[in-house]
């Protein structure tokens, strides 16, 4: 059985995904807030190792909510912006 379909290319709609390399969403439990470095950090270290698609832990959207990740307004744009530009493909 040959597994070299999964270092291939895949589009998914608009975007190429480098390769069929997926990792699900799990919590870290960084922080009891927005995105750190730490989170950056981390994603960073498993795109380099050669995952192609990332799913991102859940995250709140309100202050009662339950996941360690806090998504409540707007300053968290740049945060996830950051993130984005260090794991993108390049």
């Amino acid at each position: 059985m040959s597994l070299s379909h999964v270092f291939t290319p895949i589009r998914i709609a608009d975007v190429e995904i480098p390769n069929r390399i997926a990792r699900s969403a799990h919590g870290t439990a960084f922080s009891w807030g927005p995105l750190t470095q730490r989170h950056i950090d981390y994603h960073l270290a498993r795109a380099r190792g050669g995952v192609g698609l990332t799913f991102l832990e859940a995250a709140s959207t309100h202050p009662t909510g339950l996941p360690s990740l806090a998504s409540l307004d707007d300053s968290i744009i740049d945060e996830y912006r950051k993130l984005m530009d260090a794991i993108r493909p390049t």
